[in-house]
């Protein structure tokens, strides 16, 4: 005898999908996603990004020069201090992963912003873009600051969203704890500050006095975290003013060739790291979205005005400074990635809504599948590659060759010139060297400066000794998929002993 027909519970299985279980079971599946990615392939040979031999020294002797906070060799040296390791490329991947974890950390931050403005769904979709975004994948795999730096700069921002509606003594508290370790990361995290202090201004407060009141406590609270975290700087304090002094001076006058915003129309980075390293798709969305955020800005929310200020204020600042240090100037960027792939989920979502019929709706997703799956496709190539760099087969010629050779910086750390344009050919023929290996990661950037005007004489006369190295015959090593920020350079090995071509 059968009972009664058995009913399925659909409430019972929306409230699942609806729950704070389910919603922090996906978040969880997206860290460990993103770690995933960030960890693969972060073995790639010591010494191919220039910076990292310095952290990893610093390691090994407990030393700094201060040119940056201390968080990043703090976090490390803790994690070495139970591992006892000691040999660089060892070091040098520890590093890599602490990255990779603020990385991954990244994606549920922007998980947190972005589930207030555009609901935990699309909050989801716009996480897993993060995750996945070529520039912050790469730069995860670096054990360089921006990861870290961009981590807590997105906690600072959470925690300000917060701060901003209801000021008080917890708000205020998270806050300065936020910005002290966005600080302690790197100093551009003072800019912070000055975007707390600039808000009121175009987002106004229920209460100014209260709102600066709170924040004026908030400044005891971050300079507290930024002096736990960077303490050697009482027993080093000329080398930290000197590396402070340095540093601003770099930051205003720039690096070898210097890019200003207005002789680039103020769209230097919009062309050269954001549009080809987000994502072009991703890049319109957002710029779309940002526009019809300010062209409705009485009626939106306050969150997502915080945000569009954030993302354009933060943007100009790294435009107008001269320093945009190649190979890698798209590293300057990362910290509003996330903000502006918030507003890309926001341009899909106004397409969509905007549509009036199913075929529309059904052309704008196609669409926006696209354009989410090409950033996907961009970072796991990128990654592949990383242990699969150029150099490689560079340094494989080089072991095998019976010539004397000359390299320069960006092929390897060791036998090297700064640049093979320190001399012209002839130097170097008098000097015995049969052959030159160059890196598109040095003649790239004279040749990209010298098509601007004010460098310095030596950024032209750079790029002529280049011309003149490249009439002589020579093998080209191409990455096979894309050079990118430190990684997989165009290699030129260049035959000095033959006629000119």
């Amino acid at each position: 005898m059968s009972g009664p027909p058995i009913k399925e519970n659909r409430e019972g299985i929306a409230g699942f999908f609806d729950s704070r279980k389910f919603e922090w079971g996906l978040v969880c599946v997206l860290f460990v996603a993103a770690l995933s990615l960030n960890i693969w392939n972060n073995h790639f040979q010591f010494g191919y990004h220039v910076d990292e031999p310095k952290k990893v020294r610093f390691i090994q002797q407990d030393k700094q020069d201060f040119h940056h906070p201390l968080l990043m060799l703090q976090v490390v040296r803790v994690a070495n201090h139970f591992l006892g390791w000691k040999d660089n490329q060892d070091l040098v991947e520890l590093g890599r992963t602490s990255s990779a974890v603020f990385g991954a950390l990244i994606v549920v931050l922007s998980y947190c912003i972005f589930r207030k403005g555009i609901g935990k769904w699309y909050a989801a979709i716009g996480a897993l873009a993060v995750a996945t975004c070529p520039i912050l994948v790469v730069h995860a795999h670096y054990f360089k600051e921006d990861i870290i730096y961009t981590c807590f700069v997105l906690w600072a921002l959470l925690a300000f969203i917060r701060f901003f509606y209801v000021p008080g003594v917890l708000n205020t508290v998270f806050l300065g704890t936020a910005t002290g370790l966005a600080v302690s990361s790197q100093y551009k995290g003072f800019l912070l500050v000055l975007f707390y202090l600039f808000i009121p201004l175009v987002v106004r407060p229920q209460a100014v006095r209260r709102y600066y009141g709170w924040l004026l406590g908030m400044i005891p609270v971050m300079l507290g975290i930024f002096l736990v975290v960077n303490y050697p700087l009482f027993s080093n304090f000329e080398i930290f003013k000197s590396a402070v002094i340095f540093d601003k001076s770099h930051v205003l006058n720039g690096h070898d060739v210097k890019v200003y915003g207005p002789q680039m129309l103020f769209l230097f980075h919009l062309l050269y790291s954001i549009g080809p390293w987000m994502g072009w798709g991703l890049t319109v969305l957002s710029l779309f979205a940002i526009g019809v955020t300010v062209r409705q800005w009485k009626t939106v929310s306050v969150q997502d005005k915080i945000l569009v200020v954030y993302a354009l204020l933060f943007y100009f600042v790294f435009e107008w400074t001269p320093l945009k240090s190649f190979p890698d100037y798209t590293r300057y960027v990362t910290s509003i990635i996330p903000v502006l792939i918030y507003f890309s989920v926001r341009g899909m979502l106004l397409l969509i809504n905007a549509a009036r019929s199913r075929r529309l709706i059904f052309a704008v997703s196609v669409l926006v599948v696209f354009v989410l799956i090409m950033p996907v496709y961009a970072s796991i190539q990128l990654v592949y590659h990383l242990d699969k760099d150029t150099r490689e087969q560079a340094k494989t010629w080089m072991v095998q060759s019976p010539h004397k050779v000359m390299c320069e910086q960006y092929i390897f750390t060791y036998h090297i010139v700064q640049s093979l344009s320190d001399k012209d050919v002839t130097q170097w023929q008098n000097a015995g060297f049969e052959f030159l290996v160059a890196s598109s990661f040095l003649y790239d950037r004279y040749f990209f400066g010298s098509q601007l005007k004010g460098q310095d004489t030596k950024i032209y006369q750079a790029q002529e000794r280049y011309k003149a190295l490249f009439d002589y015959p020579y093998t080209e090593i191409r990455p096979a998929y894309r050079s990118y920020a430190f990684s997989n350079p165009t290699v030129r090995i260049i035959d000095i002993r033959s006629v000119k071509k």
